[in-house]
C-alpha cells in the first residue's frame, strides 16, 4: 500500500455518498484511529445528509475517487487482525447464567430463579456457539 495512504496528514477525509450526493468528512481522530487499526472499525460511514450510517460500498473518497470499501479492504489486508480474546466466549455462559439466576430470583423468587438461570444459560450458549462458528 502506498505510504501516502497510511500517513494521517495525507489520508483521505471527505467522501461522497453516491445515493444522495452529499459530501461528508471523517473526523481527524477517526482517520488516525483507522490508520493504526483498521480492524477496529465496521463497514459503515456516517452520511451527514442521510443523517445515518451508510455502507462503505455506497461511498467514494473525493480526494482519490476510490470507493471506501476498496480503500478499507486494502488497509485491513495490510495489517494483521488483532488476536481475539477466545476466553471471553467461554466465560460468557457461566457469567450470564449466574446473572440471569440473580436477576430472575430478584424479579420472581424461586420460580424466577430458574427462568433467569435458563435464559442466562441460553444466551451464554448462543454466544459460545457464535464464537465457535467464527462470528466475531
Amino acid at each position: 500500500m502506498p505510504d501516502e495512504l497510511l500517513d494521517p496528514a495525507r489520508a483521505p477525509r471527505q467522501f461522497v455518498h453516491e445515493k444522495c450526493g452529499a459530501t461528508s468528512r471523517m473526523p481527524d481522530d477517526m482517520v488516525a484511529g483507522y490508520l493504526v487499526n483498521p480492524h477496529r472499525y465496521n463497514d459503515w460511514a456516517y452520511c451527514s445528509k442521510c443523517d445515518g450510517f451508510v455502507p462503505h460500498r455506497e461511498c467514494r473518497w473525493t480526494e482519490t475517487n476510490e470507493p471506501l470499501d476498496a480503500y478499507f479492504g486494502r488497509l485491513k489486508a495490510s495489517v494483521p487482525a488483532p488476536a481475539a480474546a477466545a476466553w471471553l466466549a467461554y466465560a460468557a455462559a457461566p457469567v450470564l447464567t449466574a446473572a440471569g439466576a440473580g436477576i430472575g430470583y430478584l424479579a420472581g423468587g424461586g420460580y424466577g430463579l430458574w427462568v433467569g438461570l435458563l435464559a442466562g444459560l441460553g444466551l451464554g450458549l448462543l454466544l459460545l456457539i457464535a464464537r465457535l462458528i467464527g462470528l466475531r
